[in-house]
């Protein structure tokens, strides 16, 4: 790796007037095509255009900036410490070593697999149940018995205040009945039809029966 970055050959691409082969046979005059529009000037096509030797020169002066970042000598110095390491390595230890690393890398591998398969179970536990699969991560565990605790759990906090926002949203366009400070809870299909998801929801988990009757 280090002989790839220190052999990478960084220059500036030949200038226009003094690098490679040119051309130098010009088209004839007359042969050049005519502008029909009398309103194109010259120099006012693309006014803002980068030359082809104005890109060149950026992408040398990133490249230059890399090459003097800390970054950049932490990569050599990393790399030259763990070539400096394998060379005083005997035979066996060498093979060892890349028995290790492939080893830590094959783990990496499961590791990704398994969290993506949680995921993934987690997001059907929770569609099963109507529920939003986008909070998947936070219930998501690789064991599933935990996995369906935690979406348990979820369940009944996301329908504890779904509830709790549904009745407050209820509450403040009803009028309470005479001698009575006990809100009509009465739900017509104009209010059913105006309710959010997470309002249908609600009313859905306490009252089947009622939800039905807009849901045919």
């Amino acid at each position: 790796m280090l002989n790839r970055i220190l052999q990478g050959k960084f220059y500036d691409a030949p200038d226009d007037n003094t690098g490679g082969q040119q051309d130098d046979h010009q088209p004839d005059d007359d042969k050049k095509p005519v502008d029909q529009n009398p309103d194109n000037k010259p120099g006012d096509d693309e006014p803002h255009k980068v030359t082809a030797k104005d890109q060149r020169r950026i992408r040398q002066d990133a490249i230059n900036q890399f090459k003097d970042s800390d970054e950049f000598k932490q990569i050599i110095a990393d790399t030259i410490a763990e070539g400096e390491k394998r060379a005083k390595m005997s035979a066996d230890e060498k093979a060892e070593a890349d028995r290790k690393a492939q080893a830590e890398r094959d783990q990496q591998e499961r590791d990704k697999f398994h969290r993506e398969q949680a995921h993934f179970y987690a997001q059907q536990e929770l569609a099963n149940r109507k529920l939003p699969d986008t909070f998947a991560d936070y219930v998501a565990d690789q064991d599933r018995d935990k996995m369906v605790a935690n979406v348990d759990a979820f369940e009944k906090t996301f329908n504890d205040a779904v509830h709790e926002e549904t009745l407050k949203r209820m509450q403040g366009d009803q009028t309470p009945a005479a001698g009575n400070q006990t809100p009509n809870t009465t739900v017509t299909q104009k209010d059913w039809d105006a309710m959010s998801f997470t309002d249908q929801f609600a009313i859905q988990q306490k009252n089947p029966e009622l939800a039905k009757q807009f849901m045919k």
